[in-house]
C-alpha cells in the first residue's frame, strides 16, 4: 500500500512538473509574441515616412528608375539579364529579381521601393529577435538585442537608401540561414542543413557580404549554441578538440558557397572596371592591398564602435581625410589589440564578450578596407549585420549568467535600456529627414563636409533633375575646383553646358572625362550632343557608337544616333535606331515622337499616327506630339 501511495505521489509530482513546464513555456511563447509586436509597431512609426520619400541619385537610377530592364518587370530576357549582369561590379541577381518584382506590381513610383525596404528591415528585426531568442532563452536581452538593430541610426541608410536593398535582402537570407542551423543544431536533421545551405546561396545572391558567415556559425557553436563541449576532468574547461573537428567539417559546404561567391565577386569587380579615389594607384585587376589599407581598416574598425556610442555626423558618402597620421593607427591598431585579448581572458565568465566582438571584427571583413574594390572606406550600411555582435555584448555585459540581478538592479537597467532605446528612437528620426530626396540628403553633407567635391558633384545633379540648371553647374565647377580630375564631376558639367549652348566648353571637360581610358557610356553620350551642336555629327555618330559597344541597351544613344541619320537624310537607317530604342525602353515617348516624324516623312501616316498617339498617352500635354497626329490625319 506504501509503495502504490509513493507511485501515486511521483506520478503526481510529474504531472506536476509537466503542467508547470507547459504553462512556463506558453508564458515565454506569450511574451515572445509580445516583444515581437512592440518590435514590429515601434518600427513602423520610426519609419513611417518612407512612403512619401522620392529616390536620390546614388546609384538609385541605374538600380530602378533609369534600368530598362529592371523598369520591364519580369521576362525571361529579365531573368537572363539578372544573372549574367555585373553592374558597379557587383554580382548579385536576387537583389535585381526583388527590384524587377517591385516594377512589375508597383511600377516606378519611389513609394512603394520605400516601404519594401521597410518590409524587410521589419522582417529582419523580428528575425534576429527570433534567432536570439531561440538560441539564448533570454526573451527581454533579445528583444533589447533587435530593439538596437531595428531603432539604431547607422541603418537608416540601409533603409531609407533603395539601391541598398541588397543589403537588406542579404541580411534577410542571412538571418534565415542561421535559424535553419539553430533548429538543424537543436534536432539534427538533413533537411534543416540543406535548407540552412539554400538560404546562404540566396543571400550570397543578395550580397556577397555575408561570407563570413561559416566562421559566424562557429562562434555561434561556441556561444550562445554551446556545441563545442568541454573537458569534464579538466577543471579549467579547455575546449574538447574531439568535437572541434567536427564542426569544422560541418562547415564546409558553407566554406565552398563562400569561395565560389568570392571568386564571382572577384571576378565582377575585375571586369566592371569602377572609378576609383585618386588618392590610391590601382593594379590592373582593379583591386589593390596597399599598406595604407592597413591603416584605414584598423581606423574605420574603431570609427565604427565609436559611431555606435555615439551616432552623430552621419553623412553619404564619407570623404577620405588624406593620409592617416602614424599616432592614430597606432592608437587604433592597441585598440583592436587589447580588446582581443580581453575577451579571451574573459571568455570562461563572459563567453558573449568574445562571441560578439570576434563576430563585429569578422563580418566588417569584406568591407573594411583591406582589399579595396571602389570609392568608398566607409559607409553606415556595411554596419547592417556586423553591429548585431556590438548589440549582444550591450545586451548582456555587466554580469554573469549564473547570477541574476538583484530586483532593483534590474529595475535601473530597464528604465536605463528604455532611456537608451528612446534617444537612439530620435537620432533615427533625425537621420531620416535628410534622406527625404537627393537635394537635401546631399546639402546635409556639405552642412557637414563643405569640401566634399562628391558631394557637391551629387547636389549638382540632384538640383538639375529640379530644373535648376544654374545651381548645378555651380556645384559641379565647385567639385572641380576641389578635384580637377573627378570625373563625374565632368561627365555632368559637360552635359549641362551643352543645355546651356557651351558646346565648346562642354567638348573640352567631356574630352577631358574620357582620358585616361576609364570610359562610360554616359560620357560618350553626353560627347555626342556636344559634338553634335557644334556641327560635328560625324564625331558625335563614333562617340555613340563607342556608347552603344559599351551598353548595348542604350536606348538614349540609338535614339541620338537616328537624330543625326535624320539630318543627314538617311531616314530608313534612323527608323531602324528608333525601333531598336523602344524595343529596349517602349514607353520612350522622344523615340516614339522622332519614329513617328521620321515615318511620316516617307509617307507611312498610319504607323507615325500609331507613335503619335502612343507618346500623347505617355505624355498627354505634348503639343508637338498632338500636331503631328493631326498632319498623320489630314488627307490630301
Amino acid at each position: 500500500m506504501r509503495i502504490a501511495n509513493k507511485h501515486k505521489e511521483k506520478g503526481d509530482m510529474s504531472s506536476e512538473s509537466r503542467r508547470k513546464g507547459l504553462e512556463g513555456a506558453w508564458k515565454h511563447r506569450r511574451g515572445e509574441i509580445l516583444m515581437g509586436f512592440i518590435l514590429l509597431l515601434a518600427t513602423l512609426a520610426m519609419f513611417r515616412e518612407l512612403q512619401s520619400f522620392e529616390f536620390v541619385n546614388l546609384d538609385d537610377g541605374p538600380y530602378v528608375y533609369e534600368n530598362s530592364q529592371v523598369l520591364g518587370g519580369w521576362s525571361l530576357e529579365g531573368l537572363k539579364w539578372a544573372f549574367t549582369t555585373t553592374l558597379h561590379g557587383h554580382w548579385h541577381p536576387i537583389t535585381w529579381l526583388s527590384h524587377m518584382t517591385d516594377c512589375q506590381f508597383f511600377g516606378s513610383a519611389p513609394g512603394p521601393h520605400h516601404l519594401m525596404n521597410l518590409f524587410f528591415h521589419l522582417a529582419n528585426t523580428l528575425l534576429l529577435f527570433s534567432v536570439m531568442n531561440r538560441m539564448t532563452g533570454a526573451l527581454l536581452r533579445s528583444a533589447f538585442v533587435a530593439a538596437l538593430f531595428a531603432l539604431h541610426p547607422l541603418h537608416v541608410e540601409a533603409v531609407a537608401w533603395v539601391s541598398s536593398r541588397k543589403d537588406l535582402l542579404s541580411t534577410f537570407f542571412w538571418l534565415l540561414t542561421i535559424l535553419a542551423y539553430v533548429l538543424y543544431s537543436q534536432k539534427p536533421g538533413v533537411m534543416r542543413y540543406v535548407a540552412a545551405l539554400a538560404f546562404f546561396a540566396l543571400g550570397l545572391m543578395a550580397k556577397s557580404m555575408v561570407v563570413t558567415l561559416p566562421i559566424v556559425l562557429l562562434l555561434f557553436d561556441y556561444w550562445p549554441l554551446g556545441r563545442i563541449a568541454k573537458v569534464p576532468s579538466n577543471p579549467a574547461g579547455s575546449l574538447s578538440c574531439s568535437h572541434i573537428p567536427c564542426l569544422v567539417i560541418e562547415k564546409i559546404p558553407f566554406l565552398v558557397l563562400a569561395v565560389i561567391s568570392s571568386a564571382v565577386s572577384f571576378l565582377s569587380m575585375k571586369s566592371d572596371h569602377p572609378i576609383y579615389h585618386p588618392r590610391y594607384s590601382f593594379n590592373t585587376s582593379g583591386l589593390e592591398t596597399k599598406s595604407s589599407h592597413v591603416a584605414d581598416a584598423l581606423i574605420s574598425y574603431w570609427i565604427y564602435v565609436r559611431k555606435m556610442i555615439w551616432p552623430v555626423d552621419l553623412v553619404t558618402p564619407y570623404m577620405e581625410s588624406g593620409m592617416i597620421p602614424w599616432w592614430e593607427t597606432t592608437g587604433a591598431a592597441l585598440f583592436l589589440v587589447i580588446t582581443v585579448v580581453l575577451v579571451f581572458m574573459l571568455r570562461k565568465r563572459y563567453p558573449y564578450f568574445l562571441t560578439g566582438w570576434m563576430f563585429y571584427l569578422i563580418t566588417l571583413l569584406p568591407v573594411i578596407g583591406f582589399v579595396r574594390s571602389g570609392p568608398h572606406l566607409m559607409a553606415d550600411r556595411y554596419t547592417y549585420v556586423p553591429l548585431v555582435g556590438l548589440f549582444v555584448i550591450v545586451a548582456w555585459c555587466g554580469r554573469s549568467e549564473a547570477a541574476p540581478p538583484r530586483h532593483r538592479a534590474g529595475s535601473f537597467v530597464a528604465v536605463l535600456s528604455g532611456v537608451v532605446l528612446i534617444i537612439l528612437g530620435y537620432c533615427t528620426h533625425r537621420q531620416l529627414q535628410y534622406w527625404r530626396d537627393g537635394a537635401t540628403l546631399h546639402s546635409h553633407t556639405l552642412s557637414l563636409m563643405p569640401n566634399h567635391p562628391e558631394a557637391n558633384n551629387n547636389l549638382g545633379a540632384a538640383l538639375a533633375l529640379q530644373g535648376k540648371n544654374q545651381e548645378a553647374i555651380r556645384h559641379f565647377e565647385r567639385a572641380l575646383e576641389l578635384k580637377p580630375r573627378c570625373r563625374q564631376a565632368l561627365n555632368n558639367l559637360g552635359r549641362f553646358l551643352v543645355l546651356e549652348n557651351r558646346s565648346d566648353e562642354a567638348i573640352q571637360h567631356l574630352q577631358k572625362a574620357l582620358a585616361g581610358g576609364l570610359e562610360h557610356p554616359q560620357t560618350h553620350y553626353n560627347l555626342s550632343m556636344a559634338l553634335a551642336s557644334s556641327g560635328r555629327t560625324e564625331e558625335a555618330s563614333r562617340h555613340l557608337e563607342s556608347a552603344l559597344s559599351l551598353k548595348p541597351d542604350f536606348a538614349e544613344a540609338y535614339n541620338y544616333l537616328g537624330v543625326i541619320l535624320i539630318s543627314e537624310r538617311k531616314t530608313e537607317e534612323a527608323i531602324e535606331h528608333f525601333e531598336k530604342a523602344l524595343a529596349i525602353k517602349p514607353n520612350y515617348h522622344e523615340a516614339h515622337n522622332n519614329l513617328g516624324g521620321a515615318l511620316l516623312s516617307v509617307g507611312k501616316r498610319d504607323e507615325a499616327a500609331r507613335h503619335f498617339q502612343e507618346v500623347l498617352r505617355i505624355k498627354p500635354n505634348d503639343g508637338n506630339a498632338a500636331a503631328n497626329l493631326s498632319m498623320c490625319q489630314f488627307k490630301e
